[in-house]
């Protein structure tokens, strides 16, 4: 009998619509070279036997940009991943789209090659419902007006000033939602979740990014203080954010 050791599995969906893709329209590098995972229903590859340690999958797909994520895989356990597609070049938009330009700094500094995070507007509201969710839970008791559209699985960031967090939403029961991994930080009620993608500036510290209606978004990035706000207009937009000195 032939043993395997699952590594690693990711679900995949198209960052712009929330649909779940395929991986057998996907090509995929593992740490540069190119692999063929297992591809299961439901957006999900599943990696095997790999060597402990960190690596680099790359997922590319036509219309959309190319996908790194980092993760570490080991014996003892399996990496769990959620990754969203970006629109490049050619992707098939079926409606008028706001796009937004940044550019980050850190004091004075471009944020080259820096991973954050930026939220979706008119995100669906979804609140803390408990009085206090104290780091190290695994549960959050949430209201939700309309719980279907979260992505679930996904990421959202914890809107709480200087303690925001991105966390994953593995689903939700009644109000009840599992997360991933426990708290970092404890948050009160009716802090706001807001699902959330990961981007990575390029060398000169910028970012595009397209999305399906205009309104506020957020601007996260970890160890640089509380999520910068920026109202989104229809069409074009282009922002200088700038982050303090830490």
């Amino acid at each position: 009998m032939i043993h395997m050791h699952v590594s690693a599995v990711f679900q995949v969906r198209d960052g712009f619509t929330g649909k779940i893709v395929e991986g057998n329209q996907l090509r995929c590098a593992l740490d540069g070279g190119r692999i063929r995972p297992l591809v299961k229903p439901g957006g999900y590859l599943v990696l095997v036997d790999l060597p402990e340690g960190r690596h680099r999958l790359t997922l590319q797909s036509v219309g959309f940009r190319e996908e790194p994520v980092d993760f570490t895989a080991s014996r003892q356990g399996c990496w769990e991943g959620y990754l969203a597609l970006k629109p490049a070049e050619g992707y098939a938009f079926r409606q008028a789209v706001t796009r937004v330009s940044l550019t980050l700094k850190k004091g004075q500094t471009p944020m080259a090659g820096q991973s954050l995070w930026l939220t979706s507007p008119g995100a669906p509201d979804c609140k803390v419902a408990q009085a206090a969710a104290e780091a190290g839970c695994t549960e959050l008791r949430l209201y939700c007006k309309t719980p279907g559209h979260l992505p679930l699985p996904g990421t959202v960031l914890i809107d709480d000033g200087g303690d925001s967090e991105v966390v994953t939403l593995l689903g939700l029961t009644g109000e009840t939602g599992q997360l991933a991994s426990p708290l970092r930080r404890s948050h009160s009620r009716s802090r706001r979740l807001l699902p959330a993608q990961q981007y990575r500036t390029d060398d000169s510290g910028r970012i595009s990014a397209v999305f399906p209606a205009a309104g506020e978004l957020l601007v996260y990035a970890e160890g640089a203080g509380e999520a910068k706000r920026l109202n989104l207009v229809d069409g074009n937009n282009d922002f200088m954010v700038s982050f303090k000195e830490t």
